[in-house]
C-alpha cells in the first residue's frame, strides 16, 4: 500500500525514444600520429588540385615594451600554377607572387635598421598544406625559425594526443596535441646553451582527414613565437584563409632591456580558379618595394581595409609626430629616393664581376649594426693592408640603408682606402647570391672562379688560398 505521502514525493517519467542521427565510436588503439600522417597524405586529394590565384592582405606592426612603432600595410597576388598538389620545399618552387599596392610608417623601434621592409614570403611560408621542407635534421630549423614547413620531415621527433573530438565550421574534427621534447642549443651564434621546445594542436577533419587549423608554439630560450593557421573549404578545395604570426623577445640597450613584439597577420580575401599566364612573378625585394609608389585611391576604395579597421592605440602611438598619411607618402618617396643611389652600386658590382679578368678579387658583405662584421675589421686590418698591398682587390659590400652610418662606420674603421658599395638591407643581390646572413666573403679568382663561401681574413685558409693564387698570377705573369 502506497500513502498519499509517498505518492506526493515520487517522480513519475513519462517513456520516450530518441534516436541519434550519427553515433562514431573510436577504438582505444586509434593513433593520433596515424591520423596527422594521414592528414599529409591527403592533402593533394583534400586542397585545391587547380591553378588559381589568391588575393590577400597584409598587415604588420611592432612595438618596443607598449609603444607601437611600425606599420606595414600590403595588397598582395598569390599565384599557384599547379594549384596545392604535393607540398613544395618554398614559396620559390612553382608559386609566384606580386604586389599590388603597399604602405608603410616609419620605423621607429630601437631595431629598425635589422627589420625586414616586409615579411610577407616568411608569414605564406607557414602554409604547412603547400610547403614542406625535407631536411634531414629538422629540428634545430624548425624550433630555432618557429617554421612548420619542416615538420612532416620531423613528424617521428615528436609526441601526439588525441584530447577531444569537437566541431569547427560544422565539420567534426580531431584535435591532436603535438610536443617535441625540450632540448637545448649550445651551438646558435656562439651563445649560451639555450632552452627550446615546441607544441600546438592540429585541428584535423574526421570525415577526409583535412587541416582545417593550427596553433603552433615555440620557445627558443626568451624568445617565443606563435603562429595560428585556418584552412576555408571551397568548392574545388582546401585552401589557406588566414594567418597569424606572433613574435616576442626581448633586446638588450646601453641601459636596459627592451621587450619587442611583432604581429602580422594575411588574410586571404578571394581566389579566382584559372590559370593566368600573364601572371607576373615578382619577389618582393626592396627594389620592388622602392618602385611600388603610394596609391591613396586605391587604400581609399579598399574594401578589405575597411573590413578590417587598425586599432587606435597603434594609430595614436604612431601619429605622435605625423599623421599616417603623411607618413605613408613621405616614406615611398624616401624608399625611392634610397633606391636611386644604392642602383649605381648594384650596377656597380656586376660590372666588376663581368670583367673581373686577371683579378683576385675579395668582396666583404657587412652592415654597421653587425656586431661579428665590426669585430672582423678590427681583427683583419693589418691582414687586409698587407694583402691590398701585394695586389689583392677588396670591396666592401654594405647592406645599411642610412647612408649617413654607413659612411661613418667605413671611416671609424680606417676602411676609406679601399672600394665601397651600399645595396640596403633586403636587395635583391641577397636572393641573387643566396646571401642569408653576415659576415659574407666572396672571393673571385682571376680565371673568373667565384668561392662563394670564401673564409674571413683572420684565417689561416684565407691566407694559404690567397698566398696560393697570387703565386699563380707571379707564374702567369712571367
Amino acid at each position: 500500500m502506497v500513502s498519499s505521502e509517498e505518492v506526493k514525493n515520487s517522480v513519475f517519467l513519462e517513456e520516450d525514444i530518441k534516436v541519434l542521427d550519427n553515433v562514431v565510436v573510436y577504438a582505444k588503439t586509434v593513433s593520433p600520429y596515424k591520423i596527422v600522417q594521414k592528414a599529409f597524405n591527403n592533402i593533394a586529394k583534400n586542397y585545391i588540385p587547380k591553378p588559381f590565384k589568391m588575393k590577400t592582405f597584409y598587415r604588420h606592426y611592432c612595438k618596443d615594451d607598449s609603444l607601437y612603432g611600425r606599420l606595414i600595410e600590403a595588397a598582395v597576388d598569390v599565384y599557384k600554377p599547379t594549384g596545392y598538389g604535393k607540398p613544395k620545399s618554398s614559396l620559390f618552387v612553382n608559386d609566384a607572387i606580386q604586389l599590388i599596392q603597399s604602405r608603410r610608417s616609419y620605423d621607429k623601434t630601437f631595431i629598425r635598421e635589422r627589420h625586414a621592409p616586409i615579411s610577407y614570403r616568411f608569414v605564406l611560408g607557414s602554409d604547412l598544406a603547400a610547403y614542406q621542407n625535407r631536411q634531414r635534421n629538422p629540428i634545430p630549423y624548425m624550433l630555432l625559425n618557429g617554421s612548420m614547413k619542416y615538420f612532416r620531415a620531423g613528424m617521428k621527433n615528436y609526441n601526439y594526443e588525441l584530447k577531444e573530438t569537437t566541431y569547427l565550421d560544422g565539420q567534426e574534427v580531431f584535435v591532436i596535441r603535438f610536443s617535441a621534447n625540450p632540448w637545448w642549443n649550445s651551438k646558435n651564434m656562439d651563445l649560451e646553451e639555450i632552452f627550446v621546445k615546441h607544441h600546438g594542436k592540429f585541428f584535423i577533419a574526421a570525415n577526409n582527414y583535412a587541416f582545417l587549423k593550427l596553433e603552433s608554439h615555440v620557445t627558443v630560450g626568451t624568445k617565443k613565437t606563435t603562429d595560428r593557421i585556418f584552412y576555408k573549404k571551397g568548392k574545388d578545395g582546401y585552401y589557406i584563409s588566414n594567418i597569424v604570426h606572433d613574435n616576442l623577445f626581448n633586446i638588450d640597450t646601453d641601459n636596459s632591456e627592451i621587450s619587442h613584439k611583432v604581429h602580422i597577420e594575411l588574410l586571404v580575401n578571394d581566389i579566382i580558379i584559372g590559370e593566368d599566364p600573364e601572371f607576373k612573378n615578382d619577389p618582393i625585394t626592396r627594389e620592388i618595394l622602392a618602385a611600388n609608389v603610394y596609391n591613396t585611391l586605391f587604400w581609399d576604395n579598399y574594401v578589405t581595409l575597411s573590413e578590417n579597421p587598425l586599432e587606435s592605440q597603434i594609430k595614436k602611438d604612431l601619429e605622435k609626430n605625423q599623421r599616417l598619411e603623411g607618413q605613408f607618402e613621405a616614406k615611398s618617396q624616401a624608399d625611392f629616393e634610397m633606391y636611386k643611389d644604392i642602383s649605381q652600386d648594384y650596377l656597380s658590382l656586376n660590372e666588376i664581376l663581368s670583367d673581373s679578368k686577371n683579378e683576385l678579387i675579395y668582396i666583404d658583405f657587412w652592415a654597421s649594426w653587425c656586431r661579428p662584421c665590426i669585430t672582423e675589421f678590427n681583427k683583419s686590418k693589418k691582414v687586409v693592408e698587407a694583402y691590398a698591398n701585394k695586389g689583392v682587390r677588396f670591396i666592401y659590400v654594405s647592406l645599411d640603408d642610412r647612408k649617413e652610418k654607413w659612411s661613418r662606420m667605413k671611416n671609424r674603421f680606417g676602411l676609406a682606402g679601399h672600394e665601397h658599395l651600399r645595396y640596403g638591407g633586403y636587395s635583391s643581390i641577397l636572393q641573387d647570391y643566396e646571401i642569408k646572413e653576415i659576415p659574407r666573403y666572396m672571393l673571385i679568382k682571376p680565371d673568373g672562379t667565384v668561392i662563394e663561401n670564401a673564409p674571413p681574413p683572420t684565417t689561416a685558409e684565407f691566407s694559404q688560398i690567397i698566398d696560393n693564387e697570387l703565386k699563380l698570377i707571379g707564374k702567369a705573369n712571367n
